[in-house]
């Protein structure tokens, strides 16, 4: 059996998700610096619906996170290993639009808004990756998601 510890295993996301896997390797390595792992006990709020405080992207490791509309008590998502959510409210600012709520005890690895928006302003692919969920996210608004098959909020590879 191999060691393996957080940090390389977040490596390893960053080198297998997109659209982290398209930056130059040299970009996808200096990541970690701006990453802060964090871990959610079962029921804990990663992100308060309304807050206009957009930490980061939030990349799950491990465990399930809940988005949830509580004002319309509408399920919008639930984002597992390798799912990522919080980008709209760092593209697009404002309230947050949903609570994310961890499920079960859950890992995620926090790339800090700063990098977050640097990565968005200097890379075309890379925001481009984000503004087609956001824009499949806005024509879906009205409409009830599935959330067996729908990922409108978070990203899925």
């Amino acid at each position: 059996m191999t060691h393996s510890t957080i940090t390389d295993r977040i490596h390893t996301l960053f080198e297998r998700i997109p659209p982290f896997d398209r930056l130059p390797e040299e970009e996808r390595n200096d990541l970690l610096t701006d990453v802060a792992i964090e871990y959610y006990n079962t029921g804990e709020v990663l992100i308060e619906q309304g807050s206009t405080v957009h930490k980061g992207l939030f990349i799950v490791e491990s465990g399930t996170v809940r988005l949830m509309d509580i004002d319309n008590q509408r399920l919008l998502d639930k984002c597992g290993e390798e799912d990522f959510f919080g980008s709209f409210g760092l593209i697009k600012g404002g309230g947050a639009i949903y609570e994310a709520k961890a499920v079960d005890p859950t890992v995620c690895a926090l790339l800090k808004a700063s990098r977050f928006n640097q990565l968005y302003d200097r890379h075309e692919e890379f925001a481009a990756f984000f503004d087609s969920d956001i824009k499949r996210y806005v024509r879906r608004m009205d409409q009830d998601i599935d959330v067996t098959g729908g990922h409108l909020l978070s990203i899925r590879r």
